[in-house]
Parts: structure tokens; C-alpha cells; sequence
């Protein structure tokens, strides 16, 4: 590696950790992160409770359980598990590119990582997807390692890296279909290693079965394929936490969005084609779109398929994009690189991108004031903040066992001098909310609101 490449690739990580700490402070908590810390904050037993009825796996949050225990219970400290995942995926993803890639393939690699709006969305979130992301690469790094040199130690650690992702979200699961295939063709002694990892996840999946869950939410199978492939290069795919950049924005943000997919979505359609024949990134070929059009084809029958929750396998995408570039049109990885830049301070400089003003509204409302919610996307956020004053007063959709653990009961609209209703504008019940306004105006008259992005607050006066 020449000088100019190893000052190039110290200044793109340390502007990836600058990126990633100026958003965890310029962030609030949102209604996922919420719910992690209010899960994680519960004893052991509890904690797995509370995660299994609520459709989720415990590594992560037991993890971030000794997190607040050591260190404490601020947004820096809640994503900071997210955080170390993710920078330490970037080193695996550049140290990984320089195996397969000469010149600077790896260091496109990391680039694109570093600056992906996807993977720095996640790696300042408190949620799961952070932590995957880093297993499965170990773990299929591990499995290529293995195919190379078939050692023990090698094997051990790739039981140990699919078996800890396997406890951490049930998307892992999916990995068992390229993994056996690459082992059956190039390496059958890790059979083994994937049937002893399927044994110890055993008691997770039987302890999952045994919980009653809430519906899982789930789009459109087909639609959900594209926007999975969209959210590998803008991010923005969804509706309610990591906005849509294609539907909800400014037509110049849009028209930003659609020459990037078409840019990236183009390189990568030719990486591809150009790594079948390549023994290297056949496997990596199978790792990406296998656990894809499997869940594809059971979400068919089965609401299952989510978009953000393939975020783990966008290294994989990128690694074909790279591909590509590598071979022909490197000239085309810096307005990619520009492009995905931007795209990342859009939610500071587009209104309708926003991220919801939390904080901002619960210290417009004051510590002393009843504050009520007819969304759990404000109610527990709001409760991190403010925890003595926030109701709930509509329709909570998580587990009775989530509820029971965690809080989240409906209550009753109390009878105050004066009170706040908070209102999004997203991810409402609209018939709940029509019938809490009729309760309300019918003993409180409205002196005033205030909007903040997504939020709207509502200030009322009991009637004399």
C-alpha cells in the first residue's frame, strides 16, 4: 500500500466516526431505540421475555443490558454498542477487501461503506442491525477462511460468530441456505460446524413459539425486493423512522436519489455478471441474494419480508458495485461517493426528511405538565425523556407480555387545568385519534399548538 493510500484510508475512517458521532448527538431517541432501552433496562429474565414477545432476540439487547448497568443510560451510551459494531465492520470490510481487490478496491470498499446512508443510519441507531451486519461478515469470512485452510480453530469461530448472529435476529436464519450450499460444494467439514449452530439455536426458537406476538408489520413481498436493493444505496426507503428519499422529499433530493440508484444499481447489475466467473465472489454472490428471494418467497405466504432488516448484507452488494469499478470505471466511485454523501445531511437540510424533534417537544411541554399520546411512536420516546408525565391514551399494539414488562397500558383522560396531546403525522390509528379529539374537546378547549417536523403539540385548558 503506497503512503497516498494509507493517509487516504485513515482520513475516510476518521471522517466515517466524525459522520457517525455528530448524528448520535444531533438525533433523538426514536420510538425503535425506546423500546430497546426500556427492554434493556428489565432484569435478565424479563429482558428476554419482553424481547422474544416482541418479535425480537436478546443478544443485543443483553448486550446493551451491561451497557447501561457500567456506563449509564444516555442516546450516546444506547447506540454506542451500534457504533463500535459498525466501525469494527469497517475494518473487517476494508481488511476483507484487500484479499479480494487489487489497486485500491479496498479502499473504494470503505468508502462506500463509511459513507453508505444505510449502514450510517444503523450504526447510530440502538438496535440489532449493527451487530448482525459485523457477525455475518465474521462469520462468512470465517466460512471462505475455512474452505482455504479447514482448521479447528478457524471452524470454532465460525460456529461461534453464525451461532451469537443467530440469537440476534431471526434474518440470520436465512444464512443457513448460502452457507450450506458453499459448504456442501467446496467444503463439506463445515456442515458440521452449521449443524451444531442449528442445534444451539434451538432453545431460542422454542422459547420464540411459546410467546404470543404482535402482527408483524410487512410490505408488499415484490415491492419490498425493490426497495431492499433502493435502501443498499440511499437508505431512505420507509415511512415512518429512515424516511423515503424517493416519495417524501424535495423534487432536487428526489432527482439526487434516482441518478444515484441508477449509478450504483447499474454497477452493481454489471459486477455481478462479471463475478460469476470469478471463484472469489461466487460465494459472496449466494450469501447476498439467496437469503433475499428465500424470504421472498415466504413472504409470500407468510407476512415476513422487511427491507431495513436486509441492511446486514449491504457490504455484499457493495463488494460487487466495487467489483466493477475495479476492473473498468473507477473514474465513476467519486460522484457515487459525492452522491452518497449528500445524501446523508439531507435530513438536515429537507424539512420533510427530518428526524422527529423529541427532545425538542418534551422540553416545549415542561417536566410538570400531563402530556398524552395517541401513538406509541411518541409515547415511549417521549417517556425516555419524560417519564413521569407521558399517557398513553390510544390502542398499543405491542404483546400483552411486551406491555406487561416494559409499561404501555391504555390509560384514561385525566381531568387537569391544562394538558398536552401530542400528535405525528405518521403511524397513527386515524379512528383512535378521532375519538380521543372528541373526548378531549368535550371537556378541554384548544389555546394553542406548535409543530415541530413531524410532531404537532396540542395545548389545552379545561373548560370553567
Amino acid at each position: 500500500m503506497s503512503k497516498e493510500e494509507k493517509i487516504l484510508t485513515f482520513l475516510i475512517f476518521c471522517l466515517a466516526i466524525v459522520i457517525r458521532v455528530f448524528l448520535i448527538f444531533n438525533k433523538d431517541l426514536w420510538f425503535d431505540e425506546a423500546i430497546a432501552y426500556f427492554i434493556a433496562i428489565e432484569s435478565i429474565p424479563n429482558l428476554i421475555q419482553a424481547a422474544l414477545a416482541d418479535n425480537q432476540l436478546p443478544f443485543f439487547y443483553l448486550i446493551l443490558h451491561f451497557f447501561i448497568k457500567l456506563l449509564g443510560d444516555n442516546e450516546f451510551i444506547l447506540r454506542l454498542p451500534s457504533l463500535l459494531a459498525n466501525l469494527a465492520s469497517l475494518v473487517l470490510i476494508y481488511l476483507w477487501g484487500k484479499q479480494l481487490f487489487k489497486d485500491k478496491g479496498s479502499f473504494y470498499l470503505l468508502a462506500l461503506a463509511s459513507f453508505s446512508p444505510l449502514m450510517v443510519y444503523f450504526s447510530v441507531e440502538a438496535r440489532p442491525y449493527s451487530l448482525l451486519t459485523l457477525l455475518t461478515l465474521l462469520s462468512s469470512f470465517l466460512l471462505v477462511k475455512f474452505i482455504k485452510k479447514s482448521s479447528f480453530k478457524i471452524g470454532f469461530g465460525f460456529f461461534l460468530c453464525l451461532s451469537l448472529s443467530l440469537y440476534t435476529h431471526y434474518f440470520a436464519y436465512l444464512l443457513f441456505i448460502p452457507y450450506f450450499l458453499i459448504a456442501w460444494i467446496y467444503a463439506k467439514k463445515a456442515l458440521f460446524y452449521l449443524a451444531i449452530s442449528f442445534l444451539i439455536s434451538l432453545p431460542i426458537i422454542s422459547s420464540y413459539l411459546y410467546f404470543p406476538h404482535p402482527a408483524i408489520f410487512s410490505i408488499n413481498p415484490l415491492l419490498g425486493l425493490v426497495a431492499t436493493f433502493a435502501s443498499f444505496l440511499i437508505g431512505g426507503v420507509g415511512s415512518i423512522s429512515l424516511r423515503s428519499y424517493l416519495i417524501d422529499s424535495h423534487i432536487l433530493t428526489r432527482l439526487l436519489n434516482f441518478i444515484t440508484l441508477a449509478l450504483g444499481l447499474f454497477l452493481a447489475f454489471r459486477g455481478t455478471k462479471l463475478a460469476f466467473n470469478s471463484n472469489h465472489l461466487r460465494s459472496i454472490i449466494l450469501i447476498l441474494f439467496l437469503p433475499i428471494f428465500a424470504c421472498l418467497l415466504i413472504s409470500f405466504f407468510i407476512p415476513l419480508y422487511s427491507a431495513r432488516a436486509f441492511s446486514f448484507l449491504a457490504p455484499y452488494f457493495f463488494v460487487l458495485l466495487i467489483f466493477d469499478l475495479n476492473k473498468s470505471k473507477k473514474i465513476l466511485i467519486l460522484p457515487l461517493l459525492a452522491f452518497l454523501v449528500t445524501i446523508n445531511i439531507l435530513p438536515f437540510i429537507d424539512p420533510k426528511l427530518s428526524y422527529p424533534q423529541i427532545k425538542h417537544a418534551t422540553k416545549a411541554i415542561g417536566d410538570q405538565n400531563t402530556i398524552l399520546h395517541t401513538s406509541v411512536l411518541t409515547y415511549y420516546p417521549f417517556k425516555f425523556y419524560s417519564p413521569k408525565q407521558s399517557l398513553l391514551i390510544a390502542q398499543n399494539p405491542l404483546s400483552s407480555k411486551t406491555i406487561e414488562i416494559i409499561g404501555g397500558k391504555i390509560s384514561q383522560i385525566p381531568l387537569k387545568k391544562e394538558i398536552y396531546l401530542v400528535n405525528i403525522d405518521y403511524g397513527n390509528n386515524p379512528r383512535e385519534v378521532l375519538r380521543v379529539n372528541k373526548i378531549i374537546e368535550k371537556e378541554y378547549r384548544l389555546i394553542g399548538q406548535k409543530r415541530l417536523g413531524s410532531i404537532t403539540l396540542y395545548h389545552y385548558n379545561q373548560h370553567q
